[in-house]
């Protein structure tokens, strides 16, 4: 990425950075800038296409528990970038058509969306990790879980719209979840 090259030489040529670690500044300021030029894309898509809070409500549900639940990953930035805002695109179209109003039968599928990115994450968080990191990331998962559902109450006592936008966020997610390691246990099996 040509910013966060241009500002890791920068550093680098004006000794604020050690140059011997020059690649590794790079490729933070790279996820730095990803993940922020993602974040206010969907807040202003959101904004022109959609209800004023729907970018925020969709990265605060899909983006919270993604951190900790791994889950796929694009091999290059505007893929990742196209992925994010086509599924945010989905979501906040299927929430101006079909809004969820039934809160019982909403927990239960969420309950089993948490169980499905849960016991997924777990699968796939064991490999390049730590044991100490994997046990700490599945506890920060449960917890972020945890605080999802409270905030889904809060939500549907709110606005039916952006409770819903929080529900397809992490059904979406979980479905995501479930592709990916169908696709993982595939190309394990064909290696």
């Amino acid at each position: 990425m040509f910013i966060a090259r241009k500002l890791t030489d920068y550093l680098a040529l004006n000794k604020k950075i050690p140059f011997a670690e020059k690649e590794i500044f790079r490729y933070g300021f790279e996820i730095i800038i990803s993940i922020f030029s993602i974040f206010i894309t969907i807040i202003i898509l959101g904004n022109i296409l959609f209800e004023r809070f729907d970018g925020l409500i969709f990265t605060l549900f899909f983006f919270a528990i993604r951190i900790f639940s791994g889950g796929g990953h694009a091999k290059r930035f505007h893929k990742c970038f196209l992925y994010t805002n086509i599924t945010f695109s989905i979501v906040a179209t299927l929430a101006k058509f079909v809004q969820i109003d039934n809160v019982v039968s909403v927990v239960a599928i969420m309950l089993i969306c948490y169980y499905t990115i849960y016991k997924l994450s777990i699968k796939g968080s064991s490999e390049g990790n730590t044991v100490k990191k994997v046990k700490m990331n599945k506890k920060n998962l449960i917890y972020m879980m945890f605080a999802n559902l409270i905030h889904l109450l809060i939500l549907f006592i709110a606005s039916k719209h952006y409770f819903t936008i929080a529900v397809y966020s992490t059904v979406i997610l979980s479905i995501s979840q479930l592709i990916t390691n169908y696709y993982e246990q595939r190309r394990k099996i064909t290696c």
